[in-house]
């Protein structure tokens, strides 16, 4: 099943949301899509902590429901995320203060414990890891 443009599905507000962020911001109006999703996939944001968070927010107003952050630098890049901008993101209510226990995987798959069962294809690499260790 389809939906259009205004139909109210959640997902197409999100779509329509990120749509009107990738035109709004866009350096050419006469960017076809693949030129806009191409320039956005290059996308840096530089500024200070709140200048950062300010343009996460307004991402996330548009329905972007997450982003990937890359470092420029290594190491530093991701420390200097999670001690400068995660914070400010926390104080607006934007990112989890705290997380409960337990590997993503443990979450995803409640009962299953944080690897692979034994007889699943991709466990004997984890084995052949550590056996070479």
């Amino acid at each position: 099943m389809r939906s259009g443009p205004g139909s109210g599905s959640r997902s197409t507000a999100s779509a329509d949301g990120i749509a009107k962020t990738l035109i709004d911001q866009s350096p050419n109006p006469d960017w076809t899509i693949g030129e806009l999703v191409r320039w956005f996939g290059n996308l840096r944001v530089v500024g200070t902590p709140e200048q950062i968070a300010d343009r996460i927010e307004a991402w996330q107003d548009a329905g972007v429901d997450g982003l990937n952050v890359q470092y420029v630098t290594s190491p530093g890049t991701f420390q200097d995320f999670a001690d400068h901008v995660a914070p400010v993101l926390r104080q607006r209510g934007l990112l989890q203060k705290s997380y409960g226990p337990g590997t993503l995987r443990e979450k995803f798959f409640p009962g299953h414990g944080p690897f692979l069962p034994d007889e699943h294809p991709a466990r004997r690499l984890r084995r052949a890891a550590f056996d070479k260790a």
